[in-house]
């Protein structure tokens, strides 16, 4: 049975579900550091990221086919590639042109972990640790609790549907609050 199929759809629905998350976070939110191309820090989160780095995290058995998938559909979105970041899928006032094919390292990352807390009630510092670990569990195709190597990357379906739950629970508290 092909492993890779199974690994990539649970990855994209994993990031595809924290994608949105960020998105309705952004809207409400002061921290949206990359928002802002022309200020002093150039884009925030992106800024001196070499797009070697957003490869970060992408491992195990599908990280080539996540990689050709991410080149894919960066060149299948519009818009100026950002001049504030070595990123090549950072466009200008957009972001991200990944969407849910963005690696660990990016989708993990949160700018303003203080104002998560303190406004939206979530500990951004436990979040970035459950992201990462969610996603190298599903990579590997290993028991997220055991770290055990799964006899099928299928095994880890429910635990996909559990994690994507939460993170669309995480979103509706989110969306309760005022757009800024």
């Amino acid at each position: 049975m092909n492993e890779i199929d199974p690994i990539v759809r649970q990855y994209t629905t994993v990031v595809g579900a924290l994608d949105k998350m960020f998105s309705e976070l952004d809207k409400r939110s002061h921290g949206a550091l990359w928002k802002k191309e022309g200020s002093l820090k150039g884009v925030g989160s992106c800024a001196s990221i070499l797009t070697y780095y957003t490869e970060k995290g992408l491992v195990g058995p599908a990280s080539n086919k996540l990689l050709e998938l991410r080149d894919l559909k960066s060149k299948n979105v519009p818009g100026i590639k950002s001049l504030k970041t070595g990123c090549d899928f950072h466009r200008q006032n957009m972001g991200c042109s990944l969407g849910e094919l963005k690696s660990p390292f990016c989708i993990s990352h949160i700018d303003d972990s203080w104002e998560l807390g303190i406004v939206f009630g979530i500990n951004g510092f436990s979040l970035e640790h459950d992201i990462k670990w969610s996603l190298a569990s599903i990579l590997s195709a290993k028991d997220p609790f055991t770290n055990a190597q799964l006899a099928s990357a299928l095994d880890n379906d429910r635990f996909v549907e559990e994690v994507s739950g939460a993170i669309s629970l995480m979103t509706a508290h989110i969306k309760r609050f005022p757009i800024i």
